[in-house]
């Protein structure tokens, strides 16, 4: 099998990219049933080859970091099995592998 190198990679799979002025988590919060609720959510954009990306909200874990400003594929362990064993995109969980460098600020 021969090695996949970036570009072979970018060409075949959708490819999320979070922009600079998106480098950061918007937080919502309130109280429902009496429980306070807390969510951090970041914006990003898949690119599927279509004309427009798609825009969709990732969710950032109260232990984590935002993503940084780049290009991401999306991890293996953001899918799973939904109701008779569909495949189901876990936003809860969800996992982005940096294809770029970091940038420095």
């Amino acid at each position: 099998m021969k090695d996949l190198n970036q570009a072979a990679i970018t060409k075949h799979l959708p490819i999320v990219t979070i922009h600079p002025d998106q480098a950061m988590a918007t937080v919502k919060q309130g109280v429902k049933e009496g429980r306070e609720w807390i969510i951090r959510e970041q914006i990003a954009y898949l690119n599927t080859g279509k004309r427009y990306p798609l825009e969709f909200k990732v969710i950032i874990d109260k232990d984590n970091s935002p993503y940084p400003a780049g290009n991401y594929l999306l991890s293996s362990c953001s899918f799973g099995s939904g109701d008779f064993n569909s495949l189901r995109f876990d936003t809860r969980n969800l996992v982005l592998i940096p294809l770029d460098e970091p940038k420095k600020a």
